[in-house]
């Protein structure tokens, strides 16, 4: 008797951790949560670095959907301009969004941000350590 009180009690315990977890990760799926912030094209510019560095080397552009981010706004001068050039859409979630895209310009090394549309909204001078790098290289 004590040993099939024992699996019994195993059996519970089992049960109650799936359930707990099964809670869990709803939870963490949907918890409304900001996640990942940006506020300005100087964010964008760090994706970009990011994704760059796990990117496999190559001699064609790398396309990498670095996700949703929430915006925080800065007040800088450039940030206004930014966001007025961004073009919004409804998600089939119902979320609306502000795509871009974010490359670096190979003549130049500037980083250009285009909208959803793909009308330029932005372009960021390299920075100094841009350009320590591409002399290393």
């Amino acid at each position: 008797m004590k040993k099939a009180d024992g699996y019994l009690a195993v059996r519970i315990a089992l049960a109650l951790c799936a359930v707990l977890a099964c809670i869990l990760w709803a939870t963490a799926q949907y918890a409304g949560g900001v996640g990942r912030q940006i506020s300005g094209p100087e964010d964008l510019r760090l994706e970009l670095r990011r994704a760059q560095m796990l990117a496999p080397p190559s001699d064609s552009p790398f396309a990498f959907d670095a996700g949703r981010f929430s915006y925080v706004p800065g007040g800088r001068p450039f940030e206004s301009e930014f966001v007025e050039g961004l073009v919004s859409r409804l998600d089939p979630d119902g979320q609306q969004t502000w795509p871009v895209t974010v490359y670096e310009d190979r003549s130049s090394r500037d980083t250009v941000i285009l909208n959803g549309e793909g009308a330029e909204v932005g372009r960021l001078a390299p920075c100094a350590s841009d350009q320590i790098m591409s002399q290393v290289s």
